[in-house]
């Protein structure tokens, strides 16, 4: 009877270290992408857009990195019916400090993380090419964290719909067509329900054994 409960325990608590580590990720993209905004995309909106989602990330990643910080929040937040966040991040703290004495393993999630998003980006960049749509794989940086804080806003359901039209606007600033910009976007989106359909089917398989 506890198997269950510890291999429960165990995906749950992985589920949250890969999401600090996804936030941290972003983090470090934003600083990747920092000279990139300035120096490539030059465009002041997403200039200004890039360091808000950048600062969002930072903010939520030291407020994570220090309980006495989230505590001193929850007033607020609550306040502000945003007690599901004081939640996670409690959540998130509590694995977090039960690998505090194993830093290497968290330093190696969060480069790790990096790597995949760094890699997402680029397959990314090479459906644009093979799209032959000109854009560069630092515009792409400097925009995946946008879109990423723009998925979790409460708008849509995941985003849908949202997402692409943040892409669309995102991409024709930095000179792509209308029909460009909307071609890729709805690429993008196809293809990761397409990647995404084949774990959906096997979460399904699994709940429908454990019935």
């Amino acid at each position: 009877a506890c198997a269950p409960y510890l291999y429960d325990l165990v995906a749950f608590s992985s589920v949250l270290l890969e999401r600090f580590a996804g936030l941290a990720a972003m983090l470090g993209l934003g600083l990747l992408g920092l000279p990139v905004v300035f120096q490539v995309i030059q465009r002041w909106d997403i200039v200004i857009l890039f360091l808000g989602v950048t600062a969002i990330i930072m903010g939520s990643v030291v407020i994570i990195m220090s309980p006495k910080l989230l505590l001193f929040l929850k007033p607020l937040l609550t306040q502000l019916r945003l007690r599901v966040i004081f939640d996670r991040f409690a959540r998130m703290q509590l694995v977090i400090a039960k690998l505090a004495s194993d830093r290497q393993s968290l330093a190696l999630s969060i480069g790790l993380s990096l790597l995949i998003n760094l890699a997402i980006i680029y397959y990314q960049y090479l459906v644009a090419q093979q799209l032959h749509i000109a854009i560069s794989y630092l515009a792409l940086v400097v925009f995946t964290p946008i879109l990423v804080i723009i998925t979790l806003l409460p708008i849509s359901l995941g985003g849908l719909g949202f997402n692409e039209t943040v892409r669309v606007y995102l991409f024709s600033r930095i000179g792509l067509s209308i029909e460009e910009s909307v071609l890729l976007s709805l690429t993008y989106t196809i293809l990761a329900w397409l990647l995404s359909l084949p774990g959906g089917l096997m979460l399904l398989l699994d709940q429908w054994e454990k019935k």
